[in-house]
């Protein structure tokens, strides 16, 4: 089967990123409030204003405006005093590295092409990383998933497959657009 050889501008242009970065970059500015583990080691990061959750269950307690979380992929965190992997299993106690997210600001975001990396700048001079391998391209799951205020849901996925929908429809009823890449398959929806 022949292949068909394209720039890397026509790459980007054919995957669309240049719609991912707006929306990632609004995350520019917010403060991450809380970093905790959710199940299986995966980190969370709360950013923004605080939202009380709407669930009884969960009275009194917050989520942010803003949540990003990695869906089993590696992670890292960087800062001036030491870093802090996933692949360590470091999820078992809080580190103070993690706590050195808590109260900083984003600087900047970035995605790199081709394997889809997520990196989160802050103030503070420490550095999100969320780092997929081999491994993590075999399955039809998110890399990471971003939920924004208003019910947004952001998430990229193996081969570059990244979706922008809402979290609040099921998948099925989601509204299709022909510039719109369809929602990952399989992915898990969080509130």
């Amino acid at each position: 089967m022949p292949t068909k050889t394209m720039s890397f501008s026509q790459f980007l242009k054919r995957m669309q990123f240049g719609r991912l970065y707006p929306i990632l970059q609004s995350l520019k500015g917010k403060k991450c409030w809380k970093a905790e583990f959710t199940y299986g080691g995966e980190m969370c990061l709360h950013f923004g204003a605080r939202v009380p959750y709407a669930n009884p269950k969960m009275a009194g307690k917050s989520k942010g405006a803003w949540i990003l979380g990695t869906c089993g992929t590696p992670w890292h965190i960087v800062t001036p005093c030491g870093s802090l992997s996933s692949e360590n299993g470091s999820e078992q106690e809080p580190a103070p590295q993690i706590k050195g997210l808590e109260g900083s600001t984003v600087a900047n975001v970035g995605v790199s092409v081709p394997d889809g990396a997520l990196t989160i700048v802050f103030t503070n001079r420490c550095r999100f990383l969320v780092t997929p391998g081999p491994r993590d391209r075999r399955y039809d799951l998110p890399y990471w998933e971003l939920f924004l205020p208003d019910h947004g849901y952001l998430a990229l996925g193996g081969e570059n497959k990244w979706s922008y929908s809402r979290s609040n429809v099921p998948p099925r009823r989601q509204p299709r657009s022909p510039r719109r890449k369809a929602p990952l398959r399989g992915a898990v929806r969080r509130a």
